[in-house]
């Protein structure tokens, strides 16, 4: 995606640890965070993207970051 406004990629390799990769996610998300806010983007989303990742819910914030970005692109 050219241009895009943060897509967080995650490849799943069978000879990678799944617990490395799980520990990564939230790591992308916040990132993915950061570079939206410098951006612009509406900050109701994007705190509610934060809030599930500060309760410890990832799958939760990943769902949200994906609507969050998916709204903002009008997709």
């Amino acid at each position: 995606m050219d241009g895009g406004l943060g897509v967080i990629e995650v490849s799943r390799r069978p000879h990678q640890d799944c617990s490395r990769e799980a520990t990564g996610l939230p790591k992308k998300i916040a990132s993915g965070l950061a570079a939206l806010r410098e951006k612009g983007m509406a900050a109701a989303a994007l705190d509610a993207v934060q809030a599930r990742l500060d309760a410890g819910d990832v799958k939760g914030a990943a769902i949200a970051y994906d609507a969050a970005v998916r709204g903002a692109e009008g997709t």
